[in-house]
């Protein structure tokens, strides 16, 4: 078994301890422990020296000037580490082939979203510290291929001190008042837990590389964290915890930092479907047995997708769009709000489809108006636009455009009336008014055109 050197700076704060605590359990790896008394990673010479005498194979940063109201006072110390020193070890990292693990904050990000920020979000920092992580962050994109950056919240350690839970459990035990803010919302972040995940991705080998979040995934303020850290140490209910009114620090800080680890999935999706990464799915959606969403399509909220179905790159689905069964949407087709594709129906997507001749370069696109219906096993012709609550009957074949509320049929299709937004046949009088049964909807024919009256 091949041994995996790892390289660990910052090792003497909570998170390189924890990090000590857990590598008994990984015999398979050899752990370099490095302080800042045996590294400091603002010296390109003590870097160099150190990674060619140990040649690790990963580099786990833990190094970082955290003081976020000291860092406004002395913003080039916090330079000098958090973005020259990453610097430093970006160009040790690239001569020797070593794969970066760097640990970032929640801090790169102003706070403003209440939903809180994916990896993908634009960071925007408004201090000094998230603004030299930043700075670390990016010469790491910049320059490497093979790295890991991991960003956390809130990071405490129940066994090293300081941090903010050591420091409600000790003024607890001495009866001290605690008056905390719940001005800030974030997630606390176990070091144990961080360290444990740091060392599984180094285990697993995984070649996903890039930007990640990383926590205990409980939103909370630090008033209900201090809350929660008393009950769990057996001061329930204690007397002298207050909220504090009049919280004010040097530094700026975002006032919602929750990092979120993946973009929630807020739609259902059977568990034999296939959603591919980058496609965007709306709200509430529903995709059954067997479909398959293929990447840079966009989906609608409350769409229905069927059994059996392929949604192509680039085709977008409006809102509440019902795709029933054995149906492929194919690149180029675009389906506005409320339209209804019954089951087997056909888009081309040329005009004429043979095996032996590439015709990609004609796909043509497909406009599917607001409230349209298109019955089982109807064909439409690429290219034809199909009007507003138009209805296109069963098993016909559209091989030109359709005005808006059309009733076509047929084979090829051909229109033979006019429909309501409800789907019912419209008979016009004499003046050309005509009446929906079932809504009540007026409606007028004028120039062979049907318009909705207001």
């Amino acid at each position: 078994m091949r041994v995996k050197r790892i390289l660990v700076t910052g090792a003497k704060g909570q998170l390189g301890r924890s990090l000590q605590d857990f590598s008994k359990s990984f015999p398979e790896m050899e752990f370099l422990f490095l302080g800042r008394s045996d590294l400091d990673i603002t010296s390109t010479a003590e870097i160099r020296e150190s990674f060619l005498k140990y040649r690790p194979a990963y580099c786990v940063n833990c190094a970082a000037y955290t003081q976020v109201d000291q860092a406004e006072k002395t913003p080039l110390e916090a330079d000098k580490v958090n973005a020259k020193g990453v610097e430093n070890l970006v160009a040790a990292c690239r001569e020797s082939g070593t794969i970066l693990i760097h640990i970032s904050t929640d801090y790169v990000f102003d706070g403003k979203n209440k939903e809180g920020f994916l990896p993908t979000d634009k960071p925007n920092p408004i201090n000094v510290y998230g603004k030299t992580k930043l700075q670390g962050e990016r010469a790491i994109q910049q320059e490497l291929e093979k790295f890991f950056i991991i960003r956390t919240s809130w990071l405490y350690s129940k066994n090293y001190p300081p941090n903010f839970y050591l420091t409600i459990v000790e003024k607890a035990r001495n009866g001290d008042p605690i008056s905390i803010t719940d001005s800030q919302r974030g997630c606390p972040t176990d070091a144990a837990n961080l360290a444990q995940h740091i060392l599984e991705v180094i285990q697993s080998g995984t070649q996903e590389y890039g930007i990640s979040h990383f926590t205990d995934g409980l939103p909370m303020t630090w008033f209900e964290f201090a809350r929660n850290i008393l009950e769990e140490e057996g001061f329930a209910d204690y007397p002298k915890l207050t909220k504090g009114e009049n919280y004010r620090t040097f530094a700026e800080r975002p006032q919602n930092s929750i990092l979120k680890t993946v973009e929630e999935k807020t739609y259902f999706s059977h568990e034999t479907a296939v959603v591919d990464k980058g496609s965007k799915i709306g709200k509430g959606t529903k995709i059954w047995h067997f479909s398959h969403i293929m990447p840079d399509c966009s989906i609608g909220e409350g769409c229905n997708i069927g059994q059996n179905v392929v949604i192509s790159p680039q085709v977008i689905l409006g809102r509440n769009v019902k795709v029933q069964n054995n149906v492929s949407v194919y690149t180029g087709v675009v389906c506005e709000d409320d339209v209804f594709l019954g089951p087997s129906m056909v888009f081309t997507n040329v005009t004429n489809p043979r095996s032996a001749v590439n015709r990609k370069d004609q796909y043509m696109q497909t406009l599917v108006k607001k409230g349209a219906t298109i019955g089982a096993n109807a064909t439409i012709v690429c290219g034809n636009p199909i009007g507003s609550y138009a209805l296109i009957g069963a098993g016909a074949v559209v091989t030109k455009p359709i005005p808006d509320y059309a009733l076509v049929v047929g084979n090829p299709g051909q229109q033979i009336g006019w429909v309501s937004e409800y789907g019912h046949r419209l008979v016009f009088d004499d003046k050309g008014h005509g009446i929906c049964p079932e809504s009540g909807q007026r409606y007028v024919l004028i120039r062979n055109q049907v318009e909705r009256i207001e």
